[in-house]
């Protein structure tokens, strides 16, 4: 169906995917590499939330979307299911998604999504990339920030040591992903 691209059979494939809720990952995978081959803008008739789509089929839409390296992906930052948006964090800083889609991700160091470390981490990468101002002051604001686990507040203040000199691999998955050059200056003060 995804080699033929016709859009008419977008729907059986939402609901093959709905049906299936996540119990075989390979037809959900199956469902995803369709939905690529498609290439509807709209698969879900432009409703995508939580009431009208299954859970199943929105981890689905965010496979899609990381595919094929959208920013839309960043709507899924705030769905109910932790799963979701622990997939859309992924997407967005493994890929990564530049843009506004990794300031949608920085935004989450402080919101309730974040209790999960791992959207945690890549909230603090995120923000470690964007490399403004506003970024280090939300990081120290995490590292002396009560609750939050020791292990990530200390990653906090390394990031904040790094910040003039980025390395060029990403914090979190360690691939090769260069930041341009950016003036820190404005570090110190933010850290006093």
């Amino acid at each position: 169906l995804g080699k033929l691209g016709d859009k008419k059979a977008t729907p059986a494939i939402i609901r093959m995917i709905e049906e299936n809720d996540d119990r075989d990952p390979y037809l959900r995978h199956a469902g995803v590499m369709a939905m690529l081959g498609i290439k509807d803008p709209t698969p879900f008739g432009g409703k995508l939330t939580e009431g009208n789509v299954k859970p199943a089929a929105r981890m689905a839409a965010v496979q899609v979307l990381r595919r094929t390296r959208s920013g839309s992906v960043a709507y899924f930052l705030n769905d109910a299911d932790p799963r979701i948006v622990l997939e859309a964090a992924r997407a967005i800083n493994d890929e990564p998604i530049e843009g506004p889609a990794t300031a949608s991700l920085a935004a989450l160091i402080d919101k309730p999504q974040a209790k999960d470390e791992h959207v945690l981490s890549r909230a603090i990468n995120a923000h470690y990339r964007l490399g403004t101002r506003d970024s280090a002051e939300a990081v120290v604001q995490l590292a002396k920030r009560d609750g939050v686990p020791e292990l990530y507040r200390v990653d906090a203040l390394n990031l904040l040591g790094n910040w003039e000199t980025v390395p060029g691999r990403n914090h979190i998955t360690g691939v090769w992903n260069p930041v341009p050059q950016r003036d820190a200056s404005f570090v110190k003060d933010v850290v006093a």
